[in-house]
């Protein structure tokens, strides 16, 4: 089980790369992101 402090801080890279990136995240970039953090949670 991985700790909520790595998840915070994976959360808070996706905030900051949308951010940097004003374009909207296509559906494929949202299902990675969804995929990541479905790994990095269990």
């Amino acid at each position: 089980m991985i700790s909520q402090e790595r998840i915070n801080l994976a959360l808070e890279m996706f905030e900051r790369l949308e951010r940097m990136n004003r374009q909207e995240f296509s559906i494929e970039d949202a299902r990675r992101r969804l995929r990541i953090l479905e790994v990095l949670s269990k």
